[in-house]
């Protein structure tokens, strides 16, 4: 995908990719980069899928699971690679290629604590 709109100047995403599936950013270049991708294609139409993604002051939490079984899992601190000042909730879909249904979407507050 190109990127080119005055928002995508920071971006973080949890999703399925060709062949693969994991954590991308952009910063001010607009360019897409892998903060963790994993190798996997998930089969989208016929399973249900939990993507969820949790960001606070520079520490990400994502995962991507069916059931009871994790498909894809990073938690780290990325205060490196991208921060934000201001959030733009987004939900991104391209290439999907055919239909996605969506059961729920939540959008809520987060704090990472330190343990």
């Amino acid at each position: 995908k190109s990127l080119s709109h005055y928002r995508d100047t920071k971006i973080l995403e949890l999703g399925a990719y060709p062949g693969k599936k994991g954590l991308k950013y952009s910063t001010s270049d607009h360019v897409v980069r892998d903060v963790n991708v994993a190798t996997g294609q998930l089969t989208l139409d016929s399973q249900m899928y939990y993507f969820d993604l949790y960001y606070d002051n520079g520490y990400v939490k994502a995962t991507i699971r069916h059931g009871s079984t994790n498909d894809f899992t990073y938690e780290a601190d990325i205060s490196d690679k991208i921060t934000f000042d201001t959030f733009y909730p987004a939900i991104m879909i391209y290439d999907a290629g055919g239909h996605i249904q969506w059961e729920s979407i939540s959008v809520e507050p987060w704090t990472h604590e330190e343990e």
